[in-house]
């Protein structure tokens, strides 16, 4: 009886193995990087929004981040970077049960504000907030690199 059995499921696991069922992959997104990338940049070549972020420091109601966005899209099946923006944001937020919700951005840019970003950030923040403006970091690349890769189905 249990050769049975066990020759009963290996049939069913070889039957079940050959099927071809494709998986789809949920690619997780953070509700703030889920916010930037409605909100940070428009795609000007068809392509889609990928943001990137990383916390330099929090106070009550907001979040203060390094952030990276770029609009990614394939041209003869290679991956090409339309327009992208590098810099430090300042989110206004409020808690949703187990997830925060983005209500607001403000960040320093001639074109969108005139404010400095002495103006937006706490004081102790803006050494981390003038390197976040230059230099897209280790944490922030990865998680736009594997982000990229599984969207696109590509090596990044």
């Amino acid at each position: 009886m249990k050769q049975f059995l066990a020759l009963f499921w290996l049939v069913i696991l070889l039957l079940s193995g050959c099927q071809q069922l494709k998986q789809t992959e949920t690619i997780p997104v953070s509700p703030i990087d889920r916010y930037l990338e409605t909100h940070l940049i428009r795609p000007e070549s068809g392509g889609k929004v990928f943001c990137a972020h990383e916390v330099l420091g929090t106070s009550p109601q907001k979040v203060y981040a390094g952030v990276y966005c770029g609009e990614f899209f394939l041209k003869n099946h290679k991956l090409q970077l339309g327009i992208g923006i590098l810099t430090a944001v300042a989110l206004t937020v409020e808690e949703s049960g187990q997830e925060i919700k983005v209500i607001s951005h403000e960040y320093s840019n001639s074109k969108v504000s005139k404010r400095q970003p002495r103006d937006i950030f706490p004081k102790e923040l803006l050494p981390a907030v003038y390197q976040a403006s230059s230099r897209v970091s280790p944490v922030v690349n990865e998680s736009i690199r594997w982000r990229v890769s599984k969207y696109f189905e590509v090596e990044f």
